[in-house]
């Protein structure tokens, strides 16, 4: 489960964030990952508050 704090998205600079792990988890499994080694996950560092 993943847990928002007040943190928004700055939208003039193209964040956009992901709440509804389902729509994550749809997009992961409509990936065609034929002929690739790895993938990179781009996230920011662990927020701390």
């Amino acid at each position: 489960m993943i847990i928002w704090k007040q943190v928004k998205a700055k939208k003039h600079l193209g964040q956009h964030f992901l709440k509804d792990e389902s729509v994550a988890q749809n997009i992961a499994d409509t990936l065609n990952l034929e002929g690739y080694d790895a993938v990179l996950e781009n996230r920011p560092q662990e927020w701390e508050f």
